[in-house]
């Protein structure tokens, strides 16, 4: 299989020794003179910058080469999973609504209807790009689970829709992911509200030196939260 490289190290690695390898995420632009006085047969560029000269080198090698895309809510092509970081960048707890300019949001936003909860027609370019998405983040997550962890990973997925409570299925999915954590699993989900969150939030609570009374206190507070009025993105501004 080509390597695949996602960091300068890498880069400055394959320059070394070249091969055929897929080119990730990167900003070539200070190196690209390098790159492109190598062998770039059956190399592939996914979503870099790189000057005219390696672009006309690697269309010379007849590489797969995939532009990058600034114009979209996501990137088509990232070269990690996700953390609440990058998906809650804007999110402030004092401020009720505020997730709703996060880029979680915007990236749900964008793909379902948040009135009709409908998918939203995208042209086919877009859905490509969703698929490349996905695909991506697939082959992030085989980077993260070797075969022991990942015979040991439970994947929990779906029920969006399922609002947060200290009762209820919310709350039992909540408590079977702590269970799984505690008993050495690995909890995998999609990173979505609802269920998955629930497992998300069962998952980090075994991580507490009194998981059971983190996890009820947790939701308790999720639940409050559900009573308090939420403001749109235009009164934040």
């Amino acid at each position: 299989m080509k390597p695949e490289l996602d960091s300068h190290q890498d880069v400055q690695d394959w320059l070394k020794s070249p091969v055929p390898a897929v080119f990730q995420g990167l900003n070539l632009i200070a190196v690209s003179g390098e790159v492109a006085k190598r062998t770039l047969t059956d190399c592939v560029f996914l979503g870099c910058q790189m000057t005219p000269v390696l672009a006309a080198e690697a269309a010379k090698a007849q590489c797969f080469i995939l532009p990058p895309r600034t114009d979209l809510p996501f990137s088509p092509l990232p070269t990690e999973l996700y953390s609440p970081n990058t998906l809650f960048d804007k999110f402030d707890p004092s401020a009720p609504g505020s997730q709703r300019l996060c880029r979680d949001w915007l990236i749900y936003s964008s793909f379902i209807d948040p009135k009709t909860k409908l998918e939203i027609p995208a042209d086919l370019d877009v859905v490509l790009m969703r698929r490349l998405h996905d695909a991506s983040i697939s082959d992030s997550l085989d980077e993260l689970l070797d075969d022991q962890a990942r015979a040991k990973a439970v994947a929990i997925m779906g029920g969006h829709d399922v609002p947060r409570s200290s009762t209820g299925v919310f709350a039992e999915i909540a408590g079977l992911a702590l269970e799984l954590a505690k008993n050495d699993y690995i909890v995998v989900t999609g990173g979505g509200p609802g269920l998955m969150e629930a497992a998300n939030l069962g998952a980090y609570s075994a991580g507490f030196a009194d998981p059971p009374t983190a996890l009820a206190q947790a939701l308790a507070k999720l639940e409050a939260a559900l009573r308090i009025p939420t403001l749109s993105p235009e009164q934040h501004r």
